[in-house]
């Protein structure tokens, strides 16, 4: 055989060597040999929370956000055809108050940067409320910033579970669910 013919047959064996099942580790062989309620409890909740910073370059202050995405996803017409999340995006800096911010990828969220809109907002069971809303000032679409942010990261603080309905082009108002139960404060604003 040729070199090349080796360093081929050689390269496809490490692959599907690679790519083979490892042996269970030690929290998997005991979730398979106990009772079905042994291993539901093994199972912990996935933090899809995503935490980052970023620096206000005119400030010098640190900024800090949570994003979270949708659990369910929405499928609009032409021409923002193709699944999609949502997103709530929560922002603090050096001042007391709280941002929050609502997002899809593709479409037309009906609120504009001059004037509020309403949006539904539900926590866990509570009883739908309508929070004010403005439309980014850059005419983008696609995002939009609760009024009163402070008042929004405080009951999602306490939730486990938020519905958000914004008015959407052509598309109605469509409701996205976010599983915050997971959010965690000290990963959100650590303690300097």
């Amino acid at each position: 055989m040729t070199k090349i013919k080796i360093s081929a047959i050689t390269a496809i064996l490490l692959s599907l060597i690679a790519c083979s099942p490892k042996a269970p580790d030690a929290t998997t062989q005991a979730a398979t040999n106990s009772s079905p309620a042994a291993v539901i409890e093994a199972v912990k909740p996935v933090d899809a929370w995503h935490y980052f910073t970023s620096e206000d370059k005119m400030s010098g202050d640190t900024v800090y956000f949570a994003n979270l995405h949708s659990s369910n996803t929405v499928d609009f017409a032409f021409p923002y055809n193709g699944e999609q999340n949502a997103s709530v995006t929560l922002m603090s800096d050096s001042r007391p108050k709280k941002s929050a911010m609502f997002s899809i990828k593709k479409g037309q969220i009906l609120c504009q940067s001059y004037q509020d809109c309403l949006v539904q907002v539900r926590f866990d069971d509570s009883p739908p409320g309508y929070y004010k809303a403005v439309g980014a000032s850059d005419q983008s679409t696609t995002t939009i910033h609760f009024r009163d942010g402070d008042k929004f990261f405080q009951e999602l603080k306490k939730a486990k579970r938020l519905r958000i309905a914004a008015e959407m082009y052509q598309e109605g108002s469509p409701v996205f669910e976010f599983d915050v139960s997971a959010f965690d404060l000290q990963k959100f604003l650590p303690k300097k």
